[in-house]
């Protein structure tokens, strides 16, 4: 049975740029790309999610603010999520990237004044809901395409209602339902009553709405019919593109992080890109995406090479 498996933040990038979706989940590149904001954003979903378990706010701050273990702890952490390999050479990388972004501790501070805000909030969810269930993988198989994802917080107010809630320290703007509506369909229990919300520890605010059972559904046949063809797109990419060794995947990424590619690589993005503009698969990707790319310098790099692809066409 060939299963094709979906995230939310894989249909997203699929939505957005054909080149970094392939570089992202085709060649499986694990490339590393942490901004302040990425780094606060993590420690503070951390934070809500231990204090949900139990930890109270002195045991949370004295493990994190311990300058010593502080980068072992944040990567263990990742690699607890994201269930990533062993890989030393990985770690190191992680770490040295993260020391690069961490400096003087700014953005775990700032983490630890976010969490303290949602402390409120959070002995709320604590104490009006009958389960509360943190980080927890949802998964939901139809026609052989299986959706998957990590909700922030998915709490059950009774027997017959349940709260999905997403904890956003970015900009209200970039908030999007679609995540809200994408958990709610792989929760997979559509005899219930579903509401979905944001919580901004900035403010403190709280915004939660029903969902209509009509809007799941319908939603539920749009992602369906979208990763179908995500599912086909991805298919026609892997059969027509070169293939990386797995020994060379690390390599490749690191190349990719230092901005500096060999001609050997260089000659596999030519190939990829080629096959994808002639293809047009990406022709209604939009540039905007681009900045917060982990990619963007390499395609700057090799701007060279679109233009003379363009004019090939």
């Amino acid at each position: 049975m060939d299963i094709f498996s979906v995230s939310y933040s894989k249909l997203k990038t699929f939505n957005e740029c054909k080149i970094k979706y392939t570089f992202t989940y085709i060649y499986k590149l694990p490339v590393i790309n942490i901004s302040f904001s990425t780094l606060a954003g993590t420690l503070v979903h951390k934070f809500s999610e231990l204090y949900l378990k139990g930890y109270d706010y002195k045991t949370i701050y004295s493990i994190y603010s311990n300058k010593d273990t502080f980068y072992d702890v944040v990567f263990n952490d990742l690699a607890e999520r994201l269930r990533l390999d062993n890989d030393e050479s990985y770690k190191e990388r992680y770490i040295n990237k993260l020391k690069e972004v961490n400096k003087d501790f700014i953005p775990l501070y700032t983490a630890l004044k976010h969490f303290k805000n949602l402390i409120h909030t959070l002995n709320y969810i604590k104490k009006n809901y009958e389960k509360v269930e943190v980080e927890i993988l949802k998964e939901l198989t139809i026609e052989n395409i299986k959706f998957y994802g990590i909700l922030d917080i998915n709490a059950e107010k009774n027997s017959n209602s349940i709260h999905i809630l997403d904890i956003k320290t970015g900009k209200e703007k970039n908030y999007s339902k679609s995540q809200l509506l994408f958990y709610s369909v792989i929760t997979g229990i559509e005899e219930k009553e579903i509401s979905v919300g944001f919580i901004n520890p900035k403010t403190n605010q709280k915004v939660l709405g029903k969902v209509d059972k009509e809007i799941i559904k319908k939603f539920k046949d749009k992602m369906l019919n979208y990763s179908i063809q995500a599912k086909e797109i991805t298919k026609k990419i892997k059969e027509n593109i070169p293939i990386i060794a797995p020994e060379e995947v690390k390599k490749f990424a690191v190349e990719i992080e230092n901005n500096i590619l060999s001609d050997e690589n260089i000659q596999t993005i030519k190939e990829a890109i080629t096959y994808i503009n002639n293809n047009d698969f990406s022709k209604e990707d939009k540039k905007e995406y681009c900045n917060f790319c982990p990619y963007k310098n390499i395609c700057k790099t090799l701007g060279v090479i679109w233009i003379v692809l363009k004019h090939q066409k």
